[in-house]
C-alpha cells in the first residue's frame, strides 16, 4: 500500500485547495480519506470528534463547518444572523438550528451551497473564538424577527451576563436607535426594557420570567447578601426584603469543588435566616410550581397579596 504523502504544515487545520495546489499538493492526494470537503474549494482535515453531549457536539461541528470556509471566504466576509448568535453562545430554540453559515459580505456574496449569503455596507467586525462576527449587538437584532418575546429576552440577557458580556444594555439600546426602521427593531426595543445585566444563565432568566408572569414583583439580579457584615454569596434572583434566595441547580456532572461551594453558600443563607428555593431543569418546567413555591415563600416572610 502506498503511504498516504503528509501535507505542507502551512497549510494548517483548513485550507483552500488553490493553496495546497500552489504548494504541489496533487488532486489525488486531496480527495483522499483524512480530508473532507464541506465546502467547494477548501478541505480540512479529518479528526475524531471528542466525546460530547448532543448540544456540544453540535457547535463543534459547527465550528468545524466555519473553519473550512474561512480559507475560500470573501476578504471581508463575516459571520452573521443565526451562525454568528452560535458562534457567541447565544440561547437559541432549536427550530432554529441547520448546517447552513449564515455568512455577510460588503460586495456580492458568492453563491455556495451550504451558506447562506447576506450583504451589508457595516464594516464593524469583532472576533470570536477566532472567527470574524458581525458586533453581537447586531446580531441580536437579526434575530428578533425570529424569536418570541421571551426567547429575545433570553437571549438579550445572555448578551449582557455577569462573566464577559460581549454587550451593555446601553450598546443594545444605542444599536436599536441606529437601526431605527430596519426589521426587527421593533421586537427589539419592547425586549430591550425586561433585559437585566448580570445574569448567569438563560434558566436564571427563565426563573425570572417566570415569576413575574405569575404577578409577583421582579426578583433581583445580582444582589450581594451580607449577614453581619459579612458577604454570604450572590443567589441566581432574591427578595432582600423578605429574605428570599431563589438557586437554580443544573443537572448532570459537577466537579466535587463547586458542589462543596453550593452546598456551603446554601448552608450559609440558612444560618444568616434566609429561605432558599431551589429549583431544577425539571421543576422550572412543571406548570405552576415556580409560582406557588413563590407564594408560599412570600408568605412565609410576611408578604400578603394585596402588597403585590
Amino acid at each position: 500500500m502506498t503511504r498516504r504523502r503528509d501535507l505542507p504544515p502551512g497549510l494548517g487545520e483548513a485550507f483552500a485547495v488553490r493553496d495546497a495546489r500552489a504548494s504541489g499538493v496533487t488532486a489525488r492526494r486531496l480527495d483522499a480519506r483524512d480530508l473532507e470537503a464541506p465546502f467547494r474549494g477548501s478541505r480540512i482535515r479529518v479528526t475524531n470528534a471528542p466525546s460530547l453531549d448532543r448540544y456540544e457536539l453540535r457547535e463543534y461541528e459547527l465550528r468545524r463547518r466555519a473553519q473550512a470556509y474561512v480559507p475560500v471566504a470573501p476578504r471581508d466576509a463575516a459571520f452573521s444572523h443565526v451562525t454568528a448568535a452560535r458562534l457567541l453562545g447565544m440561547p437559541l430554540p432549536e427550530r432554529l438550528f441547520a448546517d447552513e453559515l449564515h455568512v455577510t459580505t460588503s460586495g456580492q456574496p458568492p453563491r455556495r451551497k451550504g451558506v447562506a449569503a447576506h450583504r451589508s455596507l457595516d464594516a464593524r467586525r469583532i472576533e470570536v473564538r477566532g472567527f470574524a462576527v458581525i458586533p453581537a449587538e447586531v446580531v441580536w437584532l437579526q434575530l428578533a424577527p425570529l424569536l418570541t418575546l421571551e426567547e429575545l429576552i433570553e437571549a438579550g440577557d445572555h448578551l449582557v451576563r455577569r462573566k464577559r458580556p460581549p454587550c451593555t444594555l446601553d450598546s443594545l439600546a444605542a444599536e436599536i436607535v441606529a437601526a431605527r426602521g430596519r426589521r426587527g427593531v421593533t421586537a427589539a426595543a419592547a425586549a430591550l426594557p425586561h433585559l437585566r445585566a448580570g445574569t448567569d444563565s438563560p434558566r436564571e432568566t427563565r426563573m425570572r420570567r417566570t415569576i413575574v408572569h405569575a404577578g409577583f414583583l421582579e426578583p433581583a439580579v445580582g444582589f450581594r447578601a451580607h449577614h453581619e457584615g459579612a458577604f454570604i454569596g450572590t443567589p441566581d434572583l432574591a427578595y432582600p426584603e423578605y429574605r428570599i434566595a431563589f438557586e437554580y441547580q443544573g443537572g448532570g456532572h459537577r466537579e466535587e469543588d463547586v458542589f462543596e461551594e453550593d452546598i456551603d453558600r446554601l448552608e450559609r443563607f440558612h444560618e444568616a435566616g434566609w429561605a432558599v428555593v431551589q429549583v431544577t431543569k425539571g421543576l422550572l418546567e412543571r406548570r405552576g410550581w415556580l409560582a406557588e413555591r413563590t407564594r408560599r415563600a412570600l408568605l412565609s416572610r410576611g408578604w400578603s397579596p394585596s402588597s403585590a
